[in-house]
C-alpha cells in the first residue's frame, strides 16, 4: 500500500481506508494466539496499581480480578479525565472517572467510544463472573517521546521531573504543563495550539513549519490569522515566537552545546566526537554484537548538528520499540502500543527497565498510565 512519513518518522498510508491512521480500525485488531496471564504477582506494574483495589472494593473481586478491573477502568476513565491546574491526574481519579463513567457514558467521538465500550464489555463479563477475553488489545502511548528521550540524555535532572512525571502515581499532561509555563495569553492557552510546536522541537523542526501548523490550528477554531489587521498578526507571531525560543531554550537548551569542537555531548557514551570532521557511533544490535560506525562531519557543521539531534531521538525511539518487540508481540501504531491485556504489566515493567538502564537510574513513571 502507498505510504507516507511524516515530521517525526512515523509511517502512515496513503489510504482512503488506512489501517493504522484511523482509531476505529485498530478497534477491529485481534491476537491470533492467545496467551495466559504470567509472572503478575511479581510485576511491580502490578504491585503499584493494586495499592488502589479499595476502590473496587464493592465489586467482591479477587485481587487478581480488582487488577483487571482497575486496568480496564483506566481504559474507560482516562477518556474523561479533566486535567487540573497543575496538569496532573492521580491514578484513583482515574479509575474513579472511570467507574463513574462505566454507569454514565460522557459524549465521545465514534472510534472512542468504540474503544471504550470494549473495555466495559470485559469489565460486565467479570462483574458477571463470566468469562473475561484477557488477549483483547488494550492501547497505550508507549514510545518514547522527545521529552522522555530528553530525560535520557539529562539522566532526569531535578527540572525534568515535572515534565516526565516519574515515579508519579498518575497521569502528567506535559504538554498543557508546558503551555501554562510559557503562555500567559489565557485566550490562547489551549494545548492544541501548542502540542505540534512542543512535540516537534526535539525533532528540530523550524520556527516557520511550527507557525504555520500554529495557524492551523488556531483556525480549527475559527481564528483566521490572514484576516487579522497588521498589529494583531505582529501579535500573533509574537506570541509564537516567544513560546518556541522559550521552549528550546529552556527545556532542550541544555542538551547540545553549539560549539563546533562538542557537536555532540550527551550523557551516555554511544556517540562520540573524534574531531572536528569526524564521529563514532558505539551501540549494540540484537544479538548483543558490538558494532562501532564512523561517520565523516559534512562541512556545514550546523546543518550536521541539526540533522544529529532529530536522527538521535529516532534512535532512541527505535531502541525501545526493538526492546519491546525482541520479547512481545505487540500492535505498534505511530507511537501507541497495542498490548494484550495479560501481558500489559509485563511490557509495562520492560518499558521502565529499559528507562532506568539506559540512563543508570531506577525510576518507574506511570506516565504510560495513558
Amino acid at each position: 500500500m502507498p505510504c507516507f512519513i511524516d515530521n517525526r518518522g512515523r509511517q502512515y498510508y496513503g489510504t482512503l481506508l488506512s489501517p493504522t491512521f484511523y482509531k476505529i480500525f485498530r478497534n477491529m485488531y485481534s491476537f491470533v494466539d492467545e496467551k495466559e496471564f504470567i509472572n503478575l504477582e511479581d510485576s511491580r506494574f502490578y504491585k503499584n496499581l493494586i495499592k488502589h483495589k479499595d476502590l473496587v472494593k464493592d465489586f467482591n473481586l479477587s485481587d487478581k480480578e480488582s487488577y483487571i478491573a482497575l486496568v480496564l477502568l483506566i481504559e474507560i476513565g482516562k477518556n474523561f479525565v479533566k486535567v487540573t491546574d497543575e496538569c496532573f491526574v492521580e491514578t484513583k481519579d482515574i479509575v474513579e472517572m472511570g467507574i463513574s463513567n462505566f454507569y454514565n457514558t460522557g459524549e465521545l467521538d465514534l472510534s472512542d467510544a468504540m474503544y471504550v465500550n470494549k473495555m466495559k464489555d470485559e469489565l460486565r463479563n467479570l462483574l458477571k463472573k463470566e468469562k473475561v477475553d484477557i488477549n483483547t488489545i488494550i492501547f497505550k502511548d508507549a514510545t518514547a517521546s522527545g521529552l522522555q528521550n530528553y530525560g535520557i540524555l539529562l539522566g532526569y535532572k531535578e527540572e525534568m521531573l515535572k515534565y516526565l512525571n516519574i515515579n508519579g502515581d498518575g497521569w502528567c499532561d506535559t504538554y498543557q504543563y508546558i503551555v501554562n509555563k510559557f503562555v500567559d495569553d489565557e485566550n490562547f492557552k489551549k494545548r492544541k495550539y501548542w502540542k505540534s510546536t512542543i512535540m516537534t522541537i526535539p525533532y528540530n523542526a523550524e520556527k516557520f513549519s511550527c507557525f504555520v501548523k500554529f495557524i492551523e490550528k488556531l483556525e480549527d477554531d475559527g481564528i483566521f490569522y490572514r484576516k487579522m489587521n497588521d498589529d494583531e498578526k505582529f501579535y500573533i507571531r509574537n506570541m509564537h515566537e516567544r513560546f518556541y525560543w522559550k521552549v528550546k531554550n529552556e527545556i532542550k537548551g541544555e542538551f547540545f552545546k553549539n560549539e563546533k569542537a562538542d557537536l555532540i555531548n550527551f550523557k551516555y557514551n554511544e556517540w562520540k566526537v573524534i574531531d572536528k570532521k569526524e564521529y563514532k557511533i558505539n551501540y549494540n544490535n540484537l544479538r548483543d554484537k558490538y558494532i562501532e560506525k564512523r561517520y565523516e562531519i559534512i562541512e556545514d557543521i550546523k546543518s550536521t548538528e541539526r540533522s544529529m539531534e532529530a536522527n538521535n531521538m529516532h534512535y532512541l525511539d527505535a531502541l525501545l520499540v526493538k526492546e519491546i518487540l525482541e520479547f512481545f508481540d505487540i500492535i505498534s501504531i505511530h507511537d501507541c502500543f497495542g498490548i494484550r491485556l495479560c501481558e500489559l504489566h509485563l511490557v509495562i515493567d520492560r518499558i521502565n527497565e529499559y528507562y532506568s538502564k539506559k540512563i543508570g537510574k531506577e525510576t518507574y513513571g506511570m506516565y504510560i498510565l495513558k
